[in-house]
Protein backbone atom coordinates (compact mmCIF):
# COMPACT_ATOMS: atom_id res chain seq x y z
CA UNK A 1 0.00 0.00 0.00
CA UNK A 2 2.97 2.69 0.60
CA UNK A 3 4.24 1.83 -2.61
CA UNK A 4 1.45 2.78 -4.78
CA UNK A 5 0.59 5.64 -2.14
CA UNK A 6 4.39 6.82 -2.40
CA UNK A 7 4.09 6.42 -6.53
CA UNK A 8 0.73 8.52 -6.48
CA UNK A 9 2.23 11.41 -4.53
CA UNK A 10 5.44 11.22 -7.16
CA UNK A 11 3.31 11.41 -9.87
CA UNK A 12 1.12 14.70 -8.50
CA UNK A 13 3.94 16.41 -7.87
CA UNK A 14 6.18 15.92 -10.84
CA UNK A 15 5.07 18.88 -12.89
CA UNK A 16 6.71 21.54 -10.24
CA UNK A 17 9.77 18.99 -9.32
CA UNK A 18 11.08 19.16 -13.25
CA UNK A 19 11.10 23.19 -12.16
CA UNK A 20 12.80 21.94 -9.13
CA UNK A 21 15.14 19.44 -10.78
CA UNK A 22 16.12 22.06 -13.45
CA UNK A 23 17.61 24.67 -10.63
CA UNK A 24 19.21 22.15 -8.27
CA UNK A 25 21.31 21.38 -11.59
CA UNK A 26 21.78 24.62 -13.08
CA UNK A 27 23.22 25.70 -9.71
CA UNK A 28 26.51 24.96 -7.46
CA UNK A 29 24.86 22.95 -4.94
CA UNK A 30 24.06 19.80 -6.25
CA UNK A 31 26.55 18.04 -4.64
CA UNK A 32 25.80 19.34 -1.95
CA UNK A 33 22.05 18.43 -2.04
CA UNK A 34 22.88 14.74 -2.72
CA UNK A 35 24.73 14.72 0.71
CA UNK A 36 21.84 16.85 2.46
CA UNK A 37 19.39 13.93 1.04
CA UNK A 38 21.43 10.97 2.13
CA UNK A 39 21.50 11.71 5.60
CA UNK A 40 17.73 11.65 6.05
CA UNK A 41 17.28 8.26 4.02
CA UNK A 42 16.41 6.53 6.99
CA UNK A 43 13.03 8.53 6.68
CA UNK A 44 12.13 6.52 4.27
CA UNK A 45 12.94 3.08 5.09
CA UNK A 46 10.30 1.59 2.45
CA UNK A 47 12.34 2.49 -0.36
CA UNK A 48 15.39 0.84 -1.34
CA UNK A 49 17.49 3.92 -0.70
CA UNK A 50 20.88 3.27 -2.48
CA UNK A 51 19.34 1.83 -5.26
CA UNK A 52 17.43 4.72 -6.18
CA UNK A 53 19.14 7.26 -8.89
CA UNK A 54 19.38 11.31 -8.02
CA UNK A 55 16.30 12.15 -10.04
CA UNK A 56 14.19 9.55 -7.74
CA UNK A 57 15.88 10.96 -4.76
CA UNK A 58 15.10 14.56 -5.01
CA UNK A 59 11.36 13.77 -5.92
CA UNK A 60 10.82 11.48 -2.96
CA UNK A 61 12.49 14.02 -0.53
CA UNK A 62 11.29 17.18 -2.01
CA UNK A 63 7.72 15.47 -1.68
CA UNK A 64 7.60 14.19 1.12
CA UNK A 65 9.86 16.21 3.71
CA UNK A 66 9.47 19.87 4.46
CA UNK A 67 12.20 20.14 6.50
CA UNK A 68 15.01 19.17 3.10
CA UNK A 69 12.84 21.87 1.58
CA UNK A 70 13.82 24.57 3.59
CA UNK A 71 17.34 23.56 3.07
CA UNK A 72 16.87 23.27 -0.58
CA UNK A 73 15.60 26.94 -0.28
CA UNK A 74 18.66 27.94 1.96
CA UNK A 75 21.09 26.53 -1.29
CA UNK A 76 19.12 27.83 -3.94
CA UNK A 77 18.87 31.64 -1.92
CA UNK A 78 23.03 30.84 -1.99
CA UNK A 79 23.20 30.70 -5.70
CA UNK A 80 20.43 32.86 -6.90
CA UNK A 81 17.36 34.49 -5.09
CA UNK A 82 14.59 34.50 -8.49
CA UNK A 83 15.06 30.59 -8.57
CA UNK A 84 14.42 30.64 -4.38
CA UNK A 85 11.62 32.99 -4.64
CA UNK A 86 10.10 30.43 -7.70
CA UNK A 87 10.91 27.58 -5.31
CA UNK A 88 8.72 28.83 -2.57
CA UNK A 89 5.51 30.16 -5.04
CA UNK A 90 5.98 25.89 -6.07
CA UNK A 91 6.56 24.73 -2.66
CA UNK A 92 5.41 25.14 0.92
CA UNK A 93 8.44 25.13 3.36
CA UNK A 94 8.68 25.33 7.09
CA UNK A 95 8.03 28.82 8.58
CA UNK A 96 9.37 28.49 11.90
CA UNK A 97 13.18 27.39 10.70
CA UNK A 98 15.59 30.01 9.27
CA UNK A 99 18.78 29.19 7.52
CA UNK A 100 21.00 31.47 6.54
CA UNK A 101 25.10 31.63 6.97
CA UNK A 102 26.93 35.03 5.67
CA UNK A 103 29.54 32.36 3.85
CA UNK A 104 28.73 28.85 3.39
CA UNK A 105 27.01 25.47 5.24
CA UNK A 106 28.70 22.52 3.89
CA UNK A 107 26.87 19.19 2.94
CA UNK A 108 24.98 16.84 5.02
CA UNK A 109 23.07 19.64 6.57
CA UNK A 110 20.12 17.77 8.87
CA UNK A 111 17.73 19.33 10.72
CA UNK A 112 15.83 16.97 13.26
CA UNK A 113 11.99 17.72 14.18
CA UNK A 114 12.98 21.55 13.15
CA UNK A 115 10.31 23.56 15.55
CA UNK A 116 11.81 26.86 16.12
CA UNK A 117 14.86 26.40 14.92
CA UNK A 118 17.81 29.25 13.49
CA UNK A 119 20.27 28.81 11.91
CA UNK A 120 22.62 32.15 11.26
CA UNK A 121 26.30 31.38 11.46
CA UNK A 122 29.70 32.91 9.00
CA UNK A 123 29.94 29.44 8.03
CA UNK A 124 29.19 25.66 9.03
CA UNK A 125 31.04 22.33 7.75
CA UNK A 126 30.13 19.36 6.31
CA UNK A 127 27.50 16.90 8.33
CA UNK A 128 25.72 19.80 11.04
CA UNK A 129 23.23 18.17 12.78
CA UNK A 130 20.80 20.27 14.06
CA UNK A 131 17.61 19.51 16.94
CA UNK A 132 14.82 21.80 17.61
CA UNK A 133 14.58 24.99 19.19
CA UNK A 134 18.32 25.69 18.61
CA UNK A 135 19.37 29.21 18.05
CA UNK A 136 22.72 30.07 16.25
CA UNK A 137 23.31 33.73 15.59
CA UNK A 138 24.21 37.11 17.05
CA UNK A 139 24.55 37.89 20.72
CA UNK A 140 21.57 40.73 20.24
CA UNK A 141 21.15 43.88 18.66
CA UNK A 142 21.08 45.68 15.52
CA UNK A 143 24.86 45.88 15.45
CA UNK A 144 25.67 44.43 11.90
CA UNK A 145 29.48 44.52 12.25
CA UNK A 146 28.92 41.65 15.16
CA UNK A 147 30.31 38.67 14.21
CA UNK A 148 28.22 34.93 13.33
CA UNK A 149 29.65 31.88 14.68
CA UNK A 150 31.97 30.07 12.74
CA UNK A 151 30.95 25.90 12.83
CA UNK A 152 33.29 23.02 11.89
CA UNK A 153 32.86 19.69 10.29
CA UNK A 154 30.02 17.04 12.35
CA UNK A 155 29.24 19.27 14.79
CA UNK A 156 26.15 17.71 16.55
CA UNK A 157 23.99 20.75 18.46
CA UNK A 158 21.28 19.48 20.82
CA UNK A 159 17.56 20.76 21.51
CA UNK A 160 17.25 24.24 22.81
CA UNK A 161 21.00 25.19 22.65
CA UNK A 162 22.00 28.84 22.13
CA UNK A 163 25.25 29.34 20.15
CA UNK A 164 26.06 32.49 19.79
CA UNK A 165 28.45 35.83 18.66
CA UNK A 166 32.13 35.54 17.10
CA UNK A 167 33.11 32.57 18.33
CA UNK A 168 34.27 28.96 17.07
CA UNK A 169 32.99 25.27 17.64
CA UNK A 170 35.65 22.99 16.21
CA UNK A 171 35.24 19.69 14.70
CA UNK A 172 33.06 16.96 15.99
CA UNK A 173 31.82 18.69 18.53
CA UNK A 174 28.53 18.38 20.71
CA UNK A 175 26.66 20.49 22.38
CA UNK A 176 24.07 19.09 24.62
CA UNK A 177 20.60 20.01 25.14
CA UNK A 178 19.60 23.81 26.98
CA UNK A 179 23.19 24.63 26.43
CA UNK A 180 24.61 28.56 26.03
CA UNK A 181 27.49 28.49 24.26
CA UNK A 182 29.22 32.22 23.98
CA UNK A 183 32.82 30.90 23.92
CA UNK A 184 35.38 29.19 21.36
CA UNK A 185 34.69 25.05 22.02
CA UNK A 186 38.17 22.82 20.56
CA UNK A 187 37.71 20.07 18.45
CA UNK A 188 36.13 16.94 19.69
CA UNK A 189 34.77 17.78 23.03
CA UNK A 190 31.52 17.55 24.00
CA UNK A 191 29.49 20.77 25.77
CA UNK A 192 27.03 20.56 28.68
CA UNK A 193 25.26 22.76 31.44
CA UNK A 194 25.13 26.21 31.68
CA UNK A 195 27.26 28.22 32.16
CA UNK A 196 28.95 25.64 29.51
CA UNK A 197 31.35 23.65 30.29
CA UNK A 198 33.59 20.91 28.15
CA UNK A 199 34.69 17.55 28.40
CA UNK A 200 37.11 15.43 26.20
CA UNK A 201 35.50 12.95 24.22
CA UNK A 202 37.46 9.74 24.56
Amino acid sequence: MKKYLLIFIECINLPRFLILYLFINISNSRNDVIKDMDRISYKFIEVSWEKLSYFKKLLICSSLDKIFRNIIYYRLLKYNKQSAYLFRVLYSIRNDIEIWSIDNIGSGLTIFHGYGTIVNCQSAGDNLSVWQGVTIGKKGGVDSSEKLPTIGNNVQIYSNAVVVGDITIGDNVRIGANCVVTKDVPANHTVYGNPCKFVRQK
